[in-house]
Parts: structure tokens; sequence; C-alpha cells
């Protein structure tokens, strides 16, 4: 009988261990503050960008502008090109740093005689 009750002692003291683990997990992630930023409408989010900067402000009305097409995916313009600023001005494929590296690589791969 002795060894039974040992037995019988050992699940209990495992049950209740875990059982109060799980507890103290859900009680102590139930409590905790929440961090988030609390939400702010479009408008109040780039009068606070153009207060920082004026390219700041650009930037966040671009955000906002995608976020608007978001919403809907049939009147997404076109999702794959990239833009520099709000009036739409397009970034070419390769730019003049890109351009200029390859040119460079490609002289020293001509002199090395590679």
């Amino acid at each position: 009988m002795p060894v039974f009750l040992s037995a019988f002692q050992r699940r209990l003291h495992r049950i209740l261990t875990i059982a109060l683990l799980i507890a103290v997990t859900f009680f102590g992630f139930s409590t905790l503050p929440s961090y988030a930023a609390p939400m702010e409408n479009a408008e109040e989010a780039t009068d606070r960008a153009y207060e920082e900067t004026e390219a700041a402000g650009i930037q966040e009305e671009i955000y906002q502008q995608r976020v608007q097409e978001g919403q809907d995916p049939e009147k997404m313009p076109q999702p794959f090109k990239r833009f520099v600023d709000a009036q739409g001005k397009e970034v070419p494929q390769t730019s003049l740093v890109e351009t200029s590296v390859s040119k460079v690589r490609e002289l020293t791969k001509k002199i090395a005689g590679e």
C-alpha cells in the first residue's frame, strides 16, 4: 500500500505543479499592460509628420495613400512600380550609382585581363 500511495503522491504533485505553472502563465500574461500606440486617423498622422519635417510629411502622405489603395486591391495602380514622391515620379530601373558601379567593374575586368 505505501508504494501505491507514494506513486499517487508523485503524480498528484506533478499535476499540481503543471496546473500552477499554467495558472501563473495565464494570469501573468493577461495582466500585462498594452504598449501599443493609440490609433490615430490619417489626418492627425500626416499633420504630426509635417510638424517634424516636410520630408516626413510627404512620406506619411504616400503611406496613407498606399493604405487606402490597399483597402480595395482592384483600385491599386500597378503595385510593382516604385515611386519617389507624392507626385508619382517613377524611379528608374537602375539608378546612376548602380550603372556607374557596373561600368567600373567592367573596366576593372578589362584592365585585369579577365
